[in-house]
């Protein structure tokens, strides 16, 4: 109720992506139509609704809904509703659409299915439905997949409820056992066109174990689900002659798991083709923005056209889909190595807003932080987001090694720098923070792969592109940097 027009919309567009049957927000945006664009544009909306409905369901909305409907044309002192005609579609104003939407329609949607009563003492019960909905609302924050909100999912989980209706492509069907003292979450993956499990796990349910228990079995359901998923989506994709956008994204973010200029520059290509086959599949724009912030980084580039580029890409898709997290970190990331720190971190702080456990956002924050010059936070966060990503790509470890770095602790730093897959790209503050540790020869090792890489690296050049807020920490890095050979 707090924010209206454009915004307002979209918002509520967005939820009934995830909830399409809840009435009150489909209210919500009849009035919002009919305070800002009149009755007709509310009629269209209504009309819509009970369409939807009828496919769907086989129902009509319920009597309430048909009530407001008619006290919104009171109010207006228009005829009642039934006497109001609906403006026809070539006719009506456009309508703003969210990327989410249109994206919808090639990105797999899944519903987690509540455990059916009786299986286990009730203390276990309630225990396995509230971590249920823990994972659901987990894995509403990744970017492969729809969920099915909760409240639709409580419903369908009655056994007597037909779900053939509403399009849902696959179930995550859960059930609670008690078998010689113990009781156990029995998970599996199931495809709804011909109930193939694709997955299938059981786990311990400890009623009385600490916090972090529940919360690591969490997040491992949520991991095994939305991998089942994106695996299988890539098999079915595979076998298909013509792949689709969806297809293509897996595929380079499959690429994207290397931290390396020739599998980076795969993506931006595979990328590319999903977004030219869907301009408005937000999350391959997303991904093309990031292939060019992280070939700028690998190159040690100077030049900023890489990240502008990347900035425009990002801000089109912020301008499709202004609930996208990820679109704003891009724009954030890449605004802040074109030297726009308040702005970068403005910027994140509004992505993790709205997705505040997304684990790519919070690393993106805490970079930001980092040059901020705001160390502590930046740490916090960084180490927030290896905790939900606990198997982390090379990137998280690149950030929280350069963020200790700064804070001197330079073992702690060579520590996560220790556990990339390739540290080819970090030779640099690897051997800074060797040299730095008092271990000069090892440092001179790491200095001869840099140069090896890149024998044109200068100081002095490289390091006017880093946005750094404090001087002390840029002549830090530098003096690090000249004490371990670089020049």
């Amino acid at each position: 109720r707090l924010v209206r027009g454009r915004a307002a919309e979209d918002a509520l567009r967005h939820l009934l992506l995830g909830d399409p049957y809840r009435e009150e927000a489909w209210r919500a945006l009849i009035e919002l139509a009919a305070d800002g664009q009149g009755s007709a544009s509310a009629a269209a909306i209504y009309d819509d609704m009970r369409a939807r409905f009828a496919a769907d369901l086989g129902t009509a909305p319920d009597e309430r809904t048909a009530a407001f409907v008619a006290g919104l044309t009171r109010r207006a002192s228009l005829a009642p509703y039934p006497a109001v005609p609906s403006a026809p579609a070539s006719e009506r104003p456009a309508e703003p659409v969210a990327a989410s939407t249109i994206a919808a329609a090639a990105v797999p949607k899944v519903c987690l299915l509540m455990p059916p009563a009786g299986g286990a003492p009730p203390e276990a019960q309630h225990l396995a439905e509230a971590l249920i909905e823990d994972v659901s609302l987990g894995l509403c924050r990744l970017r492969s997949l729809a969920v099915i909100a909760p409240h639709t999912a409580w419903q369908l989980s009655d056994a007597g409820v037909a779900r053939d209706a509403y399009g849902i492509d696959y179930f995550g069907e859960t059930s609670v056992r008690a078998f010689a003292g113990r009781t156990r979450l029995v998970a599996k993956l199931v495809r709804s066109g011909d109930r193939l499990t694709l997955w299938a796990q059981d786990y311990d349910l400890l009623a009385g174990a600490p916090a972090e228990h529940h919360r690591e079995l969490s997040q491992s359901i949520t991991l095994a689900l939305a991998d089942g998923v994106e695996q299988a989506e890539l098999r079915r994709f595979e076998m298909l002659c013509d792949p689709g956008a969806y297809a293509l994204y897996l595929r380079a973010r499959e690429h994207m798991r290397v931290l390396d200029l020739p599998s980076t520059r795969r993506a931006r290509r595979v990328f590319a083709e999903s977004a030219a086959l869907s301009p408005t599949f937000v999350p391959a724009l997303n991904g093309l923005s990031r292939t060019l912030i992280v070939e700028w980084f690998l190159l040690a580039r100077t030049e900023p056209d890489l990240l502008r580029q990347a900035q425009k890409i990002a801000q089109r898709a912020v301008e499709i889909d202004p609930f996208s997290g990820e679109a704003l970190c891009e724009v954030a990331t890449a605004s802040l190595y074109l030297g726009g720190l308040d702005e970068a971190v403005e910027g994140l702080g509004r992505a993790e807003r709205l997705a505040p456990h997304h684990a790519d956002i919070l690393a993106e924050h805490a970079d930001a932080l980092t040059h901020s010059s705001d160390l502590k936070p930046a740490l916090q966060r960084i180490l927030k987001a290896i905790e939900l990503n606990p198997l982390p790509p090379d990137d998280y470890l690149w950030k929280a090694g350069g963020t200790l770095f700064m804070l001197e602790d330079y073992d702690g730093a060579l520590a996560q720098l220790g556990r990339m897959k390739r540290r080819d790209p970090v030779n640099r503050l690897t051997a800074a923070c060797l040299v730095m540790a008092g271990r000069p020869t090892e440092a001179a090792q790491f200095v001869a792969k840099a140069l090896e890489d890149q024998p044109l690296f200068r100081i002095d050049d490289w390091i006017e592109t880093i946005p750094l807020r404090s001087k002390d920490h840029v002549a830090h890095y530098a003096g690090a940097l000249r004490k371990a050979g670089f020049h």
